[in-house]
């Protein structure tokens, strides 16, 4: 995935972030799933990494990277063996709607 000229764009305009992009382009790669799964698979160490990823991403309001981000991810964890994944899109939600989804028992989250 090419941060600087894919996502970080995008991060930039969402969370103001143009006068740093260094700081910016560091906090989007230490929160990507994507960027470590990544990481793991090329440097050998995929057995490192959970046997199950899950991913989730809403189609309302989310970061506009979070579906490609969970099409790649699941595209690469299938070249692996040792890994499985599997995407929830939760209708209509946002993305910290998707994180507090954890705490309502009827998400669609627990369902998956």
């Amino acid at each position: 995935e090419q941060y600087d000229d894919r996502v970080l764009p995008q991060l930039r305009v969402l969370f103001g972030w143009e006068s740093n992009a260094v700081a910016c382009r560091k906090l989007a790669e230490s929160a990507s799933p994507l960027r470590k799964l990544s990481r793991a698979i090329r440097s050998g160490r995929a057995s490192e990494l959970p046997q199950f990823i899950h991913y989730t991403y809403g189609t309302g309001k989310d970061l506009p990277m979070c579906r490609h981000h969970a099409e790649k991810l699941l595209q690469m964890a299938s070249q692996s063996a040792e890994l499985r994944a599997e995407i929830l899109a939760l209708p209509g939600a946002g993305h910290l709607d998707t994180h507090l989804a954890l705490a309502q028992a009827d998400s669609e989250w627990y369902s998956a």
